[in-house]
């Protein structure tokens, strides 16, 4: 396969979506990747969302850990958030979002299918917000 090689400069974050990252407190967004989406990803026995390392901005989540809370805006922003989990699986070189996947394909059934173009982003969110488990970082999977 083929790496993803991201547009120069990268792509511009929809508005609506900033706006959506800075109302949960959020800033310094960085773009992570463009693809489709594929059949794995919503597969719910699969249960995750799959970004492989040549996939990816080249280090843009090199600085987040293993099994950290996150939580991830879906296409429609209208939504609330769903809290996931980011993982490395360092075995296939790929970094995960799973934990309530389920929950997110569901709140977004009508917004995101199969070979859909999306962009990934990547967010940092400020400590005070009301979560019981406070997430220091986000996602946003949006379509272009």
């Amino acid at each position: 396969m083929v790496p993803y090689r991201p547009p120069t400069p990268p792509p511009q974050l929809p508005l609506q979506v900033l706006e959506k990252i800075r109302g949960l407190g959020g800033y310094d967004e960085k773009f992570v990747l463009r693809r489709n989406v594929t059949n794995s990803d919503l597969d719910v026995g699969q249960a995750r969302f799959t970004m492989t390392e040549n996939q990816c901005v080249r280090g843009v989540l090199d600085h987040l850990g293993t099994n950290v809370p996150v939580i991830v805006i879906g296409p429609n922003i209208n939504l609330n958030v769903t809290e996931l989990n980011f993982t490395k699986w360092a075995s296939t070189k790929s970094y995960i979002l799973n934990g309530q996947w389920k929950e997110f394909l569901q709140n977004n059934i009508d917004d995101i299918k199969e070979k859909d173009d999306v962009q990934v982003w990547t967010f940092r969110i400020l400590p005070q917000l009301p979560y019981p488990n406070p997430v220091a970082y986000g996602f946003a999977i949006v379509k272009p």
